[in-house]
């Protein structure tokens, strides 16, 4: 019998106590391109990576997304939160990830 469990009762695994610095200093850089589009703090993002077991490779991912964001809404004039949320969320349906909650606040561990 398949058991279905509800999203929030999902327990996050943090695999890291920490960063390290170069990687905290990647996310610093993709922190201010993504920042108005996601509420979440400086100090949220880099924690939020601790829950990745490579946060290399996710941190990396996050670089590339940040960089097609930016041109996008560069070339396509996107000025408004709203039409900056539209260009990530066809960004990101791109890659395969499907749809995500652009907004929504980290998941407590």
């Amino acid at each position: 019998m398949e058991k279905r469990i509800k999203l929030d009762e999902v327990r996050y695994i943090r695999y890291h106590d920490s960063l390290p610095e170069n990687l905290v200093d990647r996310v610093k850089r993709i922190y201010p391109i993504v920042s108005e589009i996601f509420p979440w703090s400086l100090g949220e993002w880099i924690d939020g990576f601790n829950y990745d077991l490579y946060p290399e490779k996710e941190i990396e991912i996050w670089e590339k997304l940040a960089e097609k964001f930016k041109f996008r809404c560069k070339i396509g004039g996107a000025k408004t939160k709203e039409e900056k949320k539209r260009v990530f969320q066809e960004i990101f349906e791109k890659t395969g990830a499907g749809n995500i909650e652009i907004g929504e606040n980290i998941p407590s561990a």
